[in-house]
């Protein structure tokens, strides 16, 4: 850090102030998106017939793919964009729209099925490995999660700002692994109830990220949304 406290180096590079509050913001909507709170109960539910040793190995396995995905995105996805010929801002709309369909899910503290379907649920339960499958892909590492990485990615360019994403990320995915691990410690000392409660709040802000993706995106397409509006009387 300068002197001035302004900019951080990471290599030959420099993250400004600004950026390190954007890539702060990015670690805060992406743990909310990712859940990891709000996926404790699936995961009791999914391993009841592991041991406990099992359940923490599955944990691990959620957290390290749900990792891999997120950053292979995250390198990739600006280049897919380029390879299809999709503007950033398309997908800020549309990945908006899928985020608003899911927080608005978790605001009734329920699965959107954006991440996961009733079938593909009773499949978990009987299947005997799941953390890979739907632990880490769908329910962490998801569709939102995976818009979310790949927006901002497009958002904050230069390599310095990249790798700080990657650092968001293995952040949030530990962070989730913790949770995870200790999902019946959690679930014991939070009940169902709290985790209802904190799965709320974190839905009331994947909306509000939302509607921001989409207005960001929006204005972009359509310029004529930015434009103020005449003076009454003129």
């Amino acid at each position: 850090m300068t002197k001035h406290g302004k900019m951080i180096t990471m290599g030959y590079q420099i993250i400004s102030l600004p950026e390190l509050l954007l890539l702060g913001q990015a670690g805060v909507a992406l743990f909310a998106i990712v859940d990891p709170l709000g996926n404790v109960p699936l995961m009791l539910a999914f391993t009841s017939n592991q041991t406990s040793q099992q359940r923490r190995h599955t944990a691990t396995i959620a957290a390290l793919v749900t990792a891999i995905i997120l950053i292979t995105m995250t390198l990739l996805g600006p280049m897919i964009l380029q390879l299809f010929s999709i503007r950033l801002e398309s997908l800020r709309v549309g990945g908006g729209l899928l985020l608003l369909l899911m927080g608005l899910a978790m605001l009734h503290s329920r699965v959107s099925s954006a991440k996961q379907t009733a079938d593909e649920e009773r499949e978990a339960i009987e299947a005997e490995d799941v953390g890979v499958v739907p632990m880490a892909m769908p329910l962490m590492a998801g569709p939102g999660a995976i818009t979310l990485v790949i927006s901002e990615a497009g958002h904050m360019p230069g390599m310095a700002n990249r790798v700080g994403l990657v650092i968001v990320i293995l952040l949030v995915s530990l962070i989730s692994w913790v949770i995870l691990r200790m999902a019946d410690r959690v679930s014991n000392h939070i009940k169902r109830t709290g985790i209802n409660v904190l799965t709320r709040l974190m839905g009331l802000l994947v909306v509000a990220i939302s509607v921001e993706m989409i207005a960001s995106g929006l204005i972009v397409l359509f310029p004529i949304l930015a434009s103020s509006s005449p003076a009454v009387g003129q």
